[in-house]
């Protein structure tokens, strides 16, 4: 219940931005993924459109099985010709993930828990990697805080799964403080 009061509250106190920013996307506002949640449930992701519309996803499915499969570093794709300049700016200070508080009134998604996945993503999990989805996926986390844009696919479940072994209200509270730090600095937002 928590998770749906803050939602509410902070789409209505940025419902302004919000709509600025849709202008400024243009239609369709909305890029709308299949992501995998809480026990493996396929739902639909809300983000402002970012990228070209209707645009070819294999570029993304081949970066994610270079980071899962191969161990390359678990860094964005740099220079994506998909980006539009908009959505530039708005990947940099994580707005287009702003309509993702409309998951979270649905109950889909909580404020703080490990990202969703991609059902395409999720297909490539190794067997020990699924238990990340033991709670409800979240905005932020304690891999988009402290490695953001580095490290590998096993250190962020195994920080996916830390939290979910030690979550807290002090735990949260940090999260929730150092999202905002990072979100404002534009560390590790491409």
């Amino acid at each position: 219940m928590v998770n749906k009061i803050i939602a509410l509250l902070t789409l209505i106190l940025l419902s302004p931005i919000l709509g600025a920013i849709a202008l400024l996307v243009g239609k369709p506002y909305w890029y709308n993924p299949r992501m995998i949640g809480e026990k493996g449930k396929p739902f639909k992701m809300y983000k402002f459109r970012s990228m070209a519309y209707d645009c070819d996803t294999s570029v993304h499915k081949k970066h994610l099985a270079d980071i899962i499969l191969h161990s390359k570093p678990n860094k964005k794709l740099v220079s994506d010709p998909r980006i539009t300049p908009i959505g530039r700016i708005l990947r940099k200070h994580s707005l287009d993930e702003l309509p993702q508080l409309i998951n979270v009134l649905r109950g889909e998604m909580n404020i703080i828990g490990p990202r969703p996945s991609t059902e395409y993503e999720w297909a490539m999990y190794p067997d020990w990697a699924r238990g990340r989805t033991d709670i409800k996926p979240g905005l932020t986390g304690l891999w988009q805080i402290s490695k953001r844009d580095s490290g590998t696919f096993e250190e962020m479940i195994k920080l996916d799964l830390w939290y979910i072994e030690n979550r807290n209200m002090a735990v949260d509270l940090y999260i929730l403080i150092m999202t905002v730090v990072v979100v404002l600095a534009g560390i590790g937002g491409r």
